[in-house]
């Protein structure tokens, strides 16, 4: 399943989007909470950074997985890292049809 998620060959149905998107919500508050109880601040920004790098990465693959799942090419995934506008996207992306080739 990780090889789905992480590779951005693949299509994504609607329900492995939405546990994706559960799942690395929860992973950002696990990481947000280690982070602030590190005693060392530079410890504690680069856990920030290296979830913030690898999250990204993450996500950008399952909504490129999605938009292509809908119909619609991979490319469109970065609109979702819009601020506001994104996160309504990413909203509709979860709720649209998919498209079966």
């Amino acid at each position: 399943m990780l090889n789905k998620i992480v590779f951005a060959d693949t299509r994504c149905r609607p329900g492995r989007y939405w546990a994706t998107l559960l799942a690395m919500t929860l992973g950002t508050t696990v990481v947000n909470v280690a982070a602030q109880a590190s005693l060392e601040p530079l410890a504690s920004v680069a856990i920030a950074v290296v979830w913030a790098l690898a999250s990204t990465y993450v996500w950008l693959c399952v909504c490129a997985a999605r938009y292509r799942d809908t119909g619609f090419t991979g490319w469109w995934a970065f609109v979702t890292l819009i601020p506001l506008f994104g996160w309504l996207e990413a909203i509709a992306l979860g709720l649209r049809e998919t498209h079966d080739e």
